[in-house]
């Protein structure tokens, strides 16, 4: 969770409000550059932040990725203090 909209952002204060910075597998070749960061981020509230955990769960179970039990409990555990 970040003010900050790439490294050298320091126009970021108190004031600004916090986001989330994701960064997808293919951040540097994507088309769409709406609302990404010039790092090649995105800046997404906290209630996109866990949709998105989420559809990665349900991908993790659906393919019946190695060990993805433990995964889910483990990021679910990192969720619940967000």
């Amino acid at each position: 969770m970040t003010r900050r909209t790439w490294n050298g952002d320091h126009s970021a204060s108190v004031f600004t409000r916090k986001r989330w910075m994701v960064f997808g597998p293919n951040f540097w070749s994507s088309a769409d550059t709406v609302g990404a960061c010039p790092e090649g981020g995105e800046l997404v509230e906290t209630i996109e932040f866990r949709r998105r955990f989420q559809k990665t769960f349900e991908f993790l179970r659906d393919n019946n990725r190695s060990h993805w039990q433990a995964i889910v409990a483990e990021q679910t555990r990192f969720l619940e203090l967000t």
